[in-house]
């Protein structure tokens, strides 16, 4: 399953280091994570947010990392898979299995 990584990116250190491990569990629970903390810095909030949910379109599921309640980017992000009608995942639920 094909499943975007939604989190805090904005004002959080080493968020890249934190959706690398999501990423990584992902992967080894046979899913293909699209991680959208690969980007370079410097562009405007709402140039991140316009690709993102792009990128999220193209998914299956969203996996909420713990901090996304706190971030007006992820907020978007779920509330487009809520629209969309993906499965939404959280942080801390456990591994997931392949389908």
């Amino acid at each position: 399953m094909r499943i975007f990584i939604s989190g805090k990116i904005t004002g959080t250190k080493n968020y890249r280091r934190k959706f690398k491990r999501a990423e990584r569990r992902l992967r080894r629970s046979g899913h293909q994570p699209v991680n959208p903390a690969v980007f370079p810095e410097g562009w405007a909030h709402d140039q991140y947010l316009y690709i993102t949910l792009a990128m999220l379109s193209t998914c299956e599921a969203i996996y909420m990392l713990n901090d996304g309640d706190n971030s007006l980017g992820a907020e978007a992000e779920k509330q487009l898979a809520k629209e969309l009608r993906m499965p939404i995942f959280y942080e801390g639920e456990g591994i997931l299995c392949k389908d």
